[in-house]
């Protein structure tokens, strides 16, 4: 049955909350999950489009409802944007616990958790008490911390002197739309649902503009093959969760890099042309066509293993367990990354939403569009390989998970090897590899949200610019990039992040600190009131923290060996605000200073937060556990937590930070 048009409402997230209609979150579906990087994404995406293009509306997805009745009284059952909407609801809290007057645009939340008391209790208790941890057990947790996530973003939007908040709020409120959708009423929901879940997706941003890019080599001469080479190159990068070596046939493995698989030969689009015009066949799995019933009743057992080994591709094996891995962006992210390494000086953001508008605007400008897909195919290969090669992934293996920076080694096999295999190997040795992997993983937990990674768009533009190919071939694979200089790198960047980005009121843009630095005026140290940027509610990004924890790694590395950058996103007083003593820290700015503060998981802080310092370091003693290795000295150092125990050790890590920074 066709959607009738009156079926189809567009509202803005005001009108969502103040025109009385009323929404259920069936059992059936899943409890809220939303975390720090999608909670941050909508609210940064709109902040964005609030500074960028006020005049026009964000439109932020559908809402697909049945009207039904539930004890006499009318709800629209939400088959699906629930994720959305509970966090908009969220949002609405936060801000309520900001203090911002919302009279005008929220009373109450708009949602009720059908079969789920805890869940409803949650969502009711916060609209009502802010950020204060709910007093009842068992409380939804996801719930409580989506508000902290939303309350922290929304008050470092607030202390933002470039950011009008009053605007920002306005335009999340009359701005921002929402379409909802009601399904026809005879229609069978569990059948719906089911498809809704099963049902294939649709044409991805990145498949779009696959297609337009090809589109442009069509005038080509040899446009068949220019396609084709373009396709193998696009779908070998798309597989983000391994090697890109992996995706191609061996033949062109060696051909495209090396007899190890560790360098990059092409030096152009041509010469990738070059390499596959021979082999039909580069991408591993287009190999895999079928056997036909004649391939599999007409062989002998010998001829029949070949054929199978071939259809796997079982020539080159792993000698080592299986991995899984995962990069730190996701394709269409990635593939925004590359367009800026080649077009810096253009107006491109790394927000995939608008992938396709930004690459339209590029190929608008260019005179030779065939000319510039080719390079964009070539740029796209050589940066997959460098993000391999040089940026950290996480490793799943084993049943365990960790950091990892790795290249694939290819090993022929010989008189002890009987086969073809490969293995993944450190990038560099192993000091330089360990500081490394501490500087990415320093950066990429601070940073989750995609359209903000900057530090990886530093990371790719320097390792473009830096990389060479040794004449031997031969060589280690290490000589192709310094690891002293990627460390050195790597540390002014977060430096220049900190100073021009984080800890200063008068913000650089990102693309001049990573493109044009020269122009950057000298700033002197008295420019910077630090006591005050990291103060508690005037800390813009957990960089701060994170860097921190590195410069105290590197001074006591063995001390610290098994600490591991994670995805910590709260920042904790360790003297409560509120003790369950009630015995109150009377000076504020002592309790609000860096010193007093660490940087925690929401999940501890919501367990821990109003519990005095013993009580703490007593249960992160029992629990053999640390968050973050300034906490830990917090609790090593200092037998208690004196007011003098305070001021020492803010003194201490202000101090540790200006000579980094400043010296």
């Amino acid at each position: 049955m066709q959607t009738n048009h009156n079926d189809l409402k567009e509202f803005t997230i005001k009108d969502l909350f103040l025109n009385g209609d009323k929404y259920v979150i069936p059992v059936y579906q899943r409890n809220y999950e939303w975390g720090k990087a999608q909670i941050e994404q909508l609210l940064l995406d709109i902040r964005d489009y609030f500074v960028e293009e006020s005049d026009r509306h964000y439109y932020t997805g559908t809402l697909i409802v049945n009207k039904t009745e539930i004890n006499k009284l009318s709800y629209f059952e939400t088959i699906d944007g629930q994720q959305r909407l509970t966090t908009f609801n969220l949002i609405c809290c936060a801000l309520s616990a900001l203090e911002v007057d919302m009279s005008q645009f929220f009373k109450e939340p708009v949602i009720h958790f059908e079969s789920r008391k805890n869940a409803d209790a949650t969502i009711r208790y916060v609209a009502r008490n802010g950020t204060a941890e709910p007093t009842f057990e068992k409380y939804n947790k996801n719930i409580y911390n989506g508000l902290l996530i939303a309350h922290d973003l929304l008050k470092q939007f607030q202390n933002d002197n470039d950011l009008d908040f009053n605007g920002y709020i306005e335009y999340l409120f009359t701005k921002v739309i929402i379409l909802r959708v009601q399904v026809p009423q005879d229609t069978d929901l569990n059948h719906y649902f089911e498809i809704m879940n099963s049902r294939g997706e649709q044409l991805e941003k990145h498949e779009i503009l696959k297609s337009r890019l090809m589109s442009q080599l069509n005038g080509e001469e040899n446009s068949l093959e220019l396609r084709r080479v373009f396709n193998t190159i696009w779908e070998a990068c798309a597989d983000m969760n391994t090697y890109v070596q992996l995706n191609f046939k061996k033949e062109s493995r060696d051909a495209l890099f090396g007899k190890k698989w560790f360098h990059f030969i092409p030096q152009n689009f041509e010469d990738i042309c070059t390499v596959l015009k021979n082999n039909k066949s580069s991408i591993s799995q287009d190999i895999n066509l079928g056997l036909s019933f004649s391939d599999i009743v007409g062989s002998s057992h010998n001829d029949l293993s070949e054929k199978i080994k071939l259809f796997f591709d079982e020539e080159v094996v792993s000698d080592k367990e299986e991995s899984q891995f995962q990069a730190v962006v996701n394709f269409e992210n990635f593939l925004l990354h590359t367009l800026k390494i080649m077009e810096k000086h253009s107006e491109i953001s790394l927000d995939d939403k608008r992938l396709l508008l930004f690459f339209n605007n590029v190929l608008d400008e260019k005179e030779d569009k065939a000319e510039f897909v080719m390079n964009f195919a070539f740029q796209l290969l050589k940066t997959r390989f460098l993000l391999d090669q040089f940026v950290l992934k996480r490793k799943y293996a084993g049943g365990e998970s960790r950091w990892s920076l790795q290249v694939v080694n290819y090993y022929p096999k010989s008189d002890e090897r009987k086969q073809d295999s490969y293995s993944y190997v450190n990038t560099f040795t192993e000091n330089e590899n360990h500081e490394l992997v501490m500087l990415l993983s320093m950066f990429h937990v601070s940073t989750p949200t995609l359209v903000y990674k900057y530090w990886l768009l530093a990371t790719l533009y320097y390792l473009n610019d830096s990389f060479t190919n040794p004449n031997d071939l031969d060589e280690e694979k290490s000589s192709q990039i310094s690891g002293d200089d990627y460390i050195e790198e790597l540390r002014y960047i977060a430096t220049m992040f900190m100073k021009y980005r984080h800890l200063t009121d008068v913000k650089i843009d990102y693309n001049v600190i990573i493109f044009s630095p020269n122009k950057i005026k000298s700033r002197f140290k008295d420019k910077y009131n630090l006591a005050h940027k990291l103060s508690y509610g005037n800390i813009e990004n957990n960089l701060v923290f994170n860097y921190l924890d590195y410069l105290l790694w590197r001074k006591e590395p063995k001390q610290y060996k098994d600490f591991e950058f994670s995805f910590r996103s709260s920042v904790e007083h360790y003297y409560p605000q509120r003790p369950i003593s009630g015995e109150l820290l009377n000076d504020d700015n002592l309790l609000n200073c860096f010193g007093n503060l660490c940087l925690i998981s929401h999940g501890n802080n919501s367990r821990l937060s109003n519990h005095l310092p013993k009580a703490k370091k007593e249960y992160y003693i029992k629990a053999g556990t640390k968050d973050s290795i300034k906490q830990t000295k917090m609790m090593t150092d200092y037998d208690s937590w004196t007011v003098s125990d305070i001021t020492e050790h803010n003194e201490k890590m202000m101090a540790l930070l200006e000579d980094d920074l400043f010296e």
